[in-house]
């Protein structure tokens, strides 16, 4: 069983992982997943500046696990990503 820190910190894995997916379809399709291949990857200035203010957040959330309740395999994932 996780602690609560690596089971926050492999939560927001799991959305990233989905959310970059999703915004990046052609990406998706070629790792396999097609549930997106009704559209393209969006590179207006307005999705440009989404994605900038969604790594924030991301970032923000990061920083919100206390990095020290992880085991030292999470906490060298924690630092990768």
């Amino acid at each position: 069983m996780l602690q609560p820190a690596a089971e926050k910190l492999w939560a927001l894995f799991e959305t990233e992982w989905t959310y970059q997916l999703e915004h990046s379809p052609t990406y998706a399709s070629v790792l396999g997943d097609r549930r997106w291949n009704d559209r393209w990857d969006d590179r207006s200035l307005e999705s440009i500046e989404a994605d900038r203010q969604h790594n924030l957040d991301v970032l923000a959330e990061l920083q919100n696990i206390d990095r020290a309740q992880l085991g030292p395999d999470d906490q060298l994932n924690y630092d990768l990503f």
